[in-house]
């Protein structure tokens, strides 16, 4: 059986990744961590929640 984990992340918090705002978004992520942001803004639909080692 499958289950829902929240991990507590308020909905003001969250940012919407998009082609706008990417650059300023991952300035100061190692490169393999913007690759797979990269990528993940081009799945179809759904959405992913990050935390990063910032905070951010």
């Amino acid at each position: 059986m499958a289950f829902k984990q929240d991990l507590g992340v308020a909905p003001g918090d969250a940012v919407l990744l998009d082609e706008l705002n990417f650059a300023e978004i991952v300035k100061g992520l190692p490169a393999k961590a913007r690759l797979v942001l990269s990528a993940a803004m081009g799945l179809p639909r759904g959405s992913l929640k990050v935390r990063m080692p910032d905070g951010r």
